[in-house]
């Protein structure tokens, strides 16, 4: 099993086992909604992720996995529109970068400050992977940040909901890779699971809280639990700040790599 290099690093350093757990979407309940009540609610999911041309947040994270924690602070700068982003891991109580890592298309750079060592090559889904411990893309993750869906042609959904459901309504892809728990009144997305294609078993799991953060006419989940039942890791994120649609200043996605460090490829 791959550890991953930037969101778990901690873990690999300390070797800790990860035992793989089997998780499955629940099971199908309740009256099928109408169609056209299932896409307006996944239109405001879309909406929602549409409106964000550029993203930054700062958060504080606590990585769990077999019995031990490590709390971690993590600045996301991302820029969909040009398909670029970085991601800076600080240390809990100190302004300390310990990682650093760039994106530009299929371009990543990954600077480990304490090593001094600076890993390059491409980035694919596997690098996501690897870095994040979550498979997708950038748009992928910005979805998991900020409780929102990409438009996908290819994707639709079918909705379920009951009396006794007291509003919330189920919805399953046609794909059967996504299942969103979403609040029928505000459109509130509450829960996601994901499965990858052609796999039986959830590889992600995000719970997002009741608590909203206003950011312009926006909200988003104030905090947010990331599960990884095949890694048994689960990730606590507190947002501490969050900022949409600001003017970027092109120095954030400037990569220097210092002439003291080693420059390795991705592996």
């Amino acid at each position: 099993m791959k550890k991953s290099f930037l969101l778990f690093f901690c873990f690999s350093l300390c070797h800790c086992s990860l035992f793989v757990t089997k998780r499955d979407f629940p099971q199908i309940r309740g009256e099928k909604l109408p169609d056209e009540v299932t896409s307006e609610i996944v239109s405001d999911l879309n909406s929602r992720y549409a409106q964000i041309q550029n993203y930054r947040s700062l958060s504080r994270v606590t990585l769990a996995s077999s019995g031990e924690a490590h709390r971690l602070r993590y600045v996301f700068v991302m820029d969909p529109q040009r398909d670029r982003m970085r991601v800076e891991v600080l240390a809990p109580s100190s302004a300390l970068t310990l990682q650093l890592l760039f994106v530009h298309g299929k371009d990543a750079t990954l600077l480990l400050l304490q090593d001094k060592v600076a890993y390059q090559g491409e980035f694919t889904a596997a690098e996501m992977e690897q870095f994040f411990g979550i498979r997708g893309d950038m748009k992928d993750l910005l979805s998991y940040l900020t409780a929102s869906i990409p438009e996908n042609d290819e994707k639709s959904f079918n909705g379920y909901t009951s009396p006794e459901a007291g509003g919330i309504v189920h919805l399953y892809s046609d794909d059967n890779e996504m299942y969103l728990v979403v609040d029928g009144r505000s459109h509130k997305l509450l829960k996601m699971m994901v499965k990858e294609r052609g796999e039986d078993s959830v590889v992600l799991e995000s719970e997002y809280a009741i608590r909203d953060v206003t950011v312009g006419d926006m909200t988003f989940p104030a905090n947010l639990k990331l599960h990884l039942p095949e890694e048994d890791i689960e990730a606590s994120v507190i947002f501490q700040m969050i900022k949409v649609n600001d003017e970027l200043s092109e120095k954030l996605f400037e990569i220097n790599i210092p002439s003291d460090y080693t420059v390795r490829d991705i592996p």
